[in-house]
């Protein structure tokens, strides 16, 4: 969900020069908080 609405704002993500390792490290942070959810 997150991929398609930054397409709207681009400077945050789409726009910026490390485009790639912004959307790698919020990949790792949602993948991490869901494992900590599903662990509870």
């Amino acid at each position: 969900v997150f991929i398609m609405i930054s397409n709207h704002f681009p400077v945050a993500t789409y726009g910026n020069r490390y485009n790639w390792e912004i959307l790698a490290a919020l990949v790792l942070v949602g993948w991490a908080a869901a494992k900590i959810i599903r662990t509870r």
